[in-house]
């Protein structure tokens, strides 16, 4: 018999989490961190439904921290099976959990100090920055299109998701008896008629079907529509010399922007103007995307030149220190900064 058990990402879109039951295994599919309310999301953080040293793996869709943020905290609390994930997954949870781990521990740090003032126990941190790290050894990453043994009666694949680097629609199969049943977890999809990356593979075939559903049933506007609006939206500040503030995650939506920016100004619908990219986290993700020419578009491929980057254009620079970004107060317009919001 197999049992899927949904821990997360049920009634919302953060905490992406679930356990595949089998004859012989356990396995977790994605560990994500819960975000939101902080009462909320720190008592939802701190409990697995299955204690952490009886699992037998753990199979990462992508990245984004709430589909992986809760990995170092199960090593942290005895996991010492393999986390699968695509390699493209493994280079960003680099960055992801240990930033990640950093805002826990100044999140701890601050609480403290209100703490001393009540005179209550301190928080220890969900976990920090050396977790994170030390999280990675227990990493296993692949790549697509090839089935690889998990344990005695599971066997995974992954196939491109188009969502982000890495993302993967993960292909999982139980062996029960002689026959093997195949479930399809999505993780979070992208489409088509992106910017930077190819769209998703096409599942022909399937039990069961794990899918993302954010969007519902509405339907994304068309591309072009959408980019004639950003143009117009930029030109009407530029007439004012304001400046163009734009929020953007920074792990797949800055990327994109960068490259629709550089699109407009090449196809001389909105003016030169200088780039701010103020998110450092952003910066060592744009710079990924190199390694993983497989997953771009034809045209982005062809934009990747000696050493450069098609994200690195004249105009564009970025913002490495606190000083950096202090330095864009005192900046007039028109311009445009990019920063990260608040979900990685």
């Amino acid at each position: 018999m197999i049992r899927l058990h949904f821990y997360g990402s049920c009634r919302g879109i953060t905490g992406s989490q679930y356990i595949l039951e089998t004859p012989k295994s356990r396995v977790m599919l994605d560990c994500g961190m819960y975000q939101g309310n902080d009462d909320v999301q720190r008592r939802m953080n701190r409990t697995f439904h299955v204690p952490p040293s009886e699992l037998d793996a753990v199979i990462l869709s992508h990245a984004h921290v709430d589909h992986s943020g809760m990995v170092p905290y199960l090593v942290k609390q005895g996991f010492r099976g393999r986390v699968w994930s695509h390699h493209g997954t493994k280079d960003l949870c680099d960055i992801l959990l240990s930033d990640a781990g950093h805002l826990q521990e100044e999140e701890a740090a601050y609480e403290n100090r209100q703490r001393v003032k009540r005179k209550q126990s301190p928080m220890v941190p969900l976990y920090t920055a050396a977790d994170a790290q030390r999280a990675l050894d227990y990493f296993y990453p692949i790549g697509y299109g090839k089935w690889h043994e998990v344990t005695s009666d599971v066997r995974v694949c992954f196939q491109n998701a188009g969502h982000i680097l890495g993302s993967s629609l993960v292909m999982v199969e139980v062996k029960l008896g002689k026959v093997w049943r195949r479930i399809v977890f999505t993780g979070d999809l992208g489409h088509n008629d992106q910017a930077l990356l190819h769209g998703p593979d096409i599942i022909r075939e399937t039990d069961w079907l794990i899918m993302e559903s954010t969007y519902g049933a509405r339907n994304q506007p068309e591309r072009s529509g959408r980019l004639e609006r950003l143009a117009e939206l930029v030109n009407q500040v530029v007439e004012r010399n304001g400046v163009i503030l734009i929020p953007a995650f920074a792990v797949g939506r800055t990327q994109d922007v960068l490259w629709v920016l550089r699109g407009l100004i090449e196809a001389g619908k909105i003016p030169a103007l200088p780039i701010t990219l103020d998110s450092p986290m952003a910066i060592a993700a744009s710079k990924l995307f190199r390694q993983y020419p497989d997953q771009l578009r034809p045209e982005v491929q062809s934009a990747f030149t000696g050493k450069g980057s098609p994200l690195e254009f004249p105009g564009v620079h970025f913002a490495r220190s606190v000083a950096d970004s202090m330095a864009l107060n005192d900046m007039d317009g028109p311009r445009i900064i990019i920063s990260a919001s608040g979900m990685c």
